[in-house]
């Protein structure tokens, strides 16, 4: 049976070393839409700026705001001088891009990571190598298998791994036979918001199992991997919830406060 990564814990270990460091300016955060998803991690990185002591803001807009008016309240918003870091809260509501709205963000305040030139590492692929490092594994030489290419995760992980020494393989939707990749994986790193899109026949025994997906169903909040099964192999495991998404906030914190 597999040892649990616990998310909440190591988050804990971040927001202790960023109690004492002094903010420069607060977190802004452009909310388009209702989507309810959006509004429980919106709410989850209010109450981590409240507990740091960091002054947060969301700038809420409906889908159906005339772009140009929009434009022109997010621009002022990103142009406020107590605000040291501006996110965009994803997913955006269909037909809405988030390039046009990342043009906006000046770049030393584009605490995701999200444009070309960032200094700022995703705070999730921060998340995802605390973890991987909490468990005392040398990494060096190990086979990393990334499901998924987001800039938020999958591509920033590739340099972080590589930087490990690691070998890494991407897979995306278009990969054929994904359980003869995903089984010669020492550590696996799932981030493509599937439930249950990995099982425990596509692992091996003693691999590193890292759950960045996170889907609403109607039993609840599911990750990629189907955990019961995963962890009878795994020698280490994250769970959903409760895994990366406590380190991606902190991380996310960390970022503002320039650690």
């Amino acid at each position: 049976m597999s040892q649990i990564i616990d998310g909440k814990k190591l988050a804990e270990e971040i927001k202790e070393q960023l109690r004492p460091v002094p903010h420069h300016g607060g977190l802004g955060v452009i909310m388009i839409g209702e989507n309810p998803a959006s509004t429980i991690y919106v709410g989850q990185k209010e109450k981590l700026t409240k507990e740091l002591n960091i002054p947060f803001e969301v700038l809420k807009l409906t889908e159906w705001d005339d772009w140009l008016e929009t434009k022109e309240d997010i621009k002022d918003f990103c142009e406020r001088k107590d605000l040291a870091g501006i996110i965009v809260q994803l997913p955006l509501p269909p037909g809405i891009h988030a390039e046009g709205i990342l043009d906006l963000i000046p770049i030393d305040k584009d605490v995701d990571g999200l444009k070309k030139c960032s200094s700022f590492i995703p705070a999730t692929a921060r998340g995802v190598m605390y973890a991987l490092k909490s468990t005392g594994t040398l990494m060096t030489g190990k086979h990393a298998v990334i499901l998924g290419r987001s800039k938020l995760v999958g591509r920033p992980l590739i340099d972080l791994l590589l930087a490990e020494n690691c070998t890494v393989t991407i897979a995306h939707s278009y990969t054929q036979d994904l359980p003869s990749i995903t089984k010669t994986a020492d550590i696996l790193i799932s981030a493509v918001g599937k439930p249950s899109i990995v099982n425990g026949d596509m692992v091996k025994e003693g691999v590193i199992a890292i759950d960045v997906g996170i889907t609403r169903t109607e039993a609840g909040l599911k990750g990629d991997l189907v955990f019961d099964e995963i962890a009878k192999k795994a020698n280490f495991i994250t769970p959903v919830p409760g895994g990366i998404g406590p380190l991606t906030v902190a991380f996310l914190m960390a970022n503002i406060l320039g650690k």
